[in-house]
């Protein structure tokens, strides 16, 4: 036992003096995010092009303190009786208001542009009078903005009246709540996130409506769009935007938002933000998606060999949205844009592919500390499943990080492969699973490192020797 210490201490001191690196593993403070970061949203529109806009819809017209004058001077040269001074009128906020907003699953990406209104509505306005009415992803609600307000009040509806969304169902259902609304004295208006050239005239028409993006000028009675919809262009413009987006790993509204207005507002409208955030190849979750996997890979192989040119400004998006996310998530988009074509720094590559080797290590340093029920239960199983999934070959090749972790799978799941995937390195699976087996009768050699308050044992490859390495 001696001396297989000392041989232990000697390869220690080996590695320390200059020998091969011991290899790192993740920090807790590399895998979390900081609480507080969240990424500057950029708005459907303006609030300072908002807010006059919403005055005079969820306004009324008030007598002042001020005489007027022109009137007064019209009923006297008339020979009227001037019973009561005529007062001039001022826009001010209507002392009732009603705000409804489609909480609809599909409109998702306009959660957060509706939320951001309502809350500066109510600092400029105030909360008195205002009722905001939610309605839940079920078109028959509707009737709860059929009971807002008892007394006539200006409403504003804030969704895309069933335009978007397929079936005449919630078109109808809007265009009824707005017939019974108006009996009863409401004034209606709608800002609705859906370009002009997919308005339903059968419901815009009873709901004063006006497109809500960059570049549409905020109308309180909204003009329908002359120009005959060219679907073929918008499924042109929503593959382009999704493909794009293959190299990410999630995508936020708010990523989703900027790139869109990368291809500017005349090409991609809001609509298109709808379309891919509701694709058939979108895998959606509360708040963001990713591509499916099949769909991803076969993306990412077509940029590889048709480069597309925003590609550079899709990565600088990436850096400012994704910059507070833990490291792998940033490594693994980095890569990907690497192998799309996109003009990564050479310095910034090498990082990523470190931190794929970090993950490799990480995870192996998990495995052997945890037992299998703990190691199922923390999904890290599903994770690299997942990950080679979304992975093509060649993206595999060049992440050897990729083999350990599939390694690992097959080590915890104690399964045997007749053939590894394509891009799978064969050596370092094996390799890993023999780190990670326990064989009592075989020699081995162990290395030392202490980091922080851990003690770290990892096994040294003693086939055919290593330079400056004690093996007796």
């Amino acid at each position: 036992m001696a001396e297989y210490l000392t041989a232990l201490t000697a390869t220690f001191k080996d590695v320390q003096d200059g020998g091969d690196p011991l290899p790192e593993i993740l920090k807790d403070d590399e895998l979390h995010a900081p609480k507080d970061w969240e990424p500057k949203r950029t708005p459907l529109t303006r609030w300072a092009r908002v807010w006059p806009f919403l005055r005079h819809i969820l306004g009324e017209d008030r007598p002042s303190g001020r005489a007027n004058v022109r009137e007064l001077v019209a009923d006297i040269s008339r020979g009227r009786i001037i019973r009561r001074v005529p007062r001039v009128c001022r826009l001010t906020w209507a002392r009732e208001a009603v705000v409804v907003r489609d909480h609809g699953d599909e409109l998702r990406p306009f959660w957060d542009d509706m939320a951001g209104l309502i809350r500066s509505l109510k600092r400029v306005r105030g909360r008195q009078g205002l009722q905001v009415v939610t309605l839940p992803d079920s078109w028959p609600q509707l009737a709860i903005a059929s009971r807002a307000g008892a007394r006539p009040a200006p409403i504003l509806a804030l969704g895309d009246l069933g335009c978007l969304r397929t079936g005449k169902s919630l078109v109808e259902a809007w265009k009824i709540a707005g017939v019974t609304l108006r009996r009863r004295g409401h004034r209606l208006s709608a800002l609705l996130p859906c370009p002009r050239g997919r308005w339903d005239a059968a419901v815009t028409g009873v709901w004063a409506s006006s497109a809500w993006d960059r570049g549409e000028r905020l109308r309180p009675a909204g003009v329908h769009s002359t120009e005959a919809r060219n679907v073929e262009k918008e499924a042109a413009v929503v593959n382009r935007l999704m493909s794009l987006l293959a190299p990410v790993a999630r995508c936020e509204s708010a990523l989703l938002r900027d790139v869109r207005l990368l291809l500017g507002t005349k090409a991609a409208d809001v609509g298109t933000e709808y379309d891919v955030w509701n694709h058939p190849e979108s895998n959606r979750s509360l708040s963001a998606f990713a591509l499916h996997s099949s769909a991803a890979i076969q993306r990412r192989e077509c940029l590889q060999t048709n480069p597309d040119a925003l590609l550079g400004e899709m990565s600088r998006l990436l850096d400012r949205h994704h910059a507070g996310y833990s490291v792998t998530v940033r490594c693994k988009e980095t890569i990907n844009l690497h192998h799309c074509g996109a003009p990564v720094p050479q310095d910034r590559l090498e990082e990523a592919l470190a931190v794929q080797s970090k993950i490799g290590q990480t995870t192996v340093d998990i495995v052997r500390q945890a037992d299998p029920g703990q190691i199922h239960q923390s999904g890290l199983v599903e994770y690299f499943r997942e990950d080679v999934a979304t992975t093509s070959t060649q993206e595999m090749k060049a992440q050897p990080a990729l083999s350990v972790g599939y390694g690992v799978m097959l080590h915890v799941d104690k399964e045997t492969v007749a053939e590894l995937p394509q891009g799978i390195d064969p050596e370092i699976v094996q390799r890993t699973r023999r780190e990670l087996v326990e064989e009592p009768s075989a020699d081995s050699l162990w290395a030392v490192s202490w980091r922080a308050d851990r003690l770290i044992l990892f096994r040294w490859p003693v086939q055919g020797g290593a330079p400056g390495l004690v093996t007796g």
